[in-house]
């Protein structure tokens, strides 16, 4: 297999898949905001797993529970976030900059 990167309308970009063969072949692009999703989705799940292990005491009341999924959303932010920064989707900057032109 090789691969290619491709960017179109300079906003997405993803990764061309292609089987090392002569002729017309089919390809698989995949967007490199998917693959945040899949570490974002990652991310939260292993949290979900570890935190009750980690923190046996938040599972005994409503507000530890609150604090858990809070805890699981920043990770998850964070996660994604970052994600597409080292993946060159978005730079985090050019996000937080949208932001404000939008408030």
């Amino acid at each position: 297999m090789r691969t290619e990167d491709v960017l179109l309308d300079d906003r997405l970009r993803g990764t061309l898949w292609l089987p090392d063969a002569d002729g017309p072949v089919g390809g698989v692009v995949l967007a490199h905001g998917f693959s945040a999703t899949v570490a974002m989705g990652l991310a939260v799940g292993f949290g979900a797993l570890a935190g009750p292990r980690l923190f046996p005491a938040a599972e005994a009341s409503s507000f530890g529970r609150l604090v858990m999924l809070l805890a699981l959303v920043l990770l998850g932010l964070v996660t994604y976030g970052a994600a597409l920064q080292v993946l060159g989707v978005a730079k985090l900057r050019e996000i937080a900059s949208e932001i404000r032109s939008r408030a």
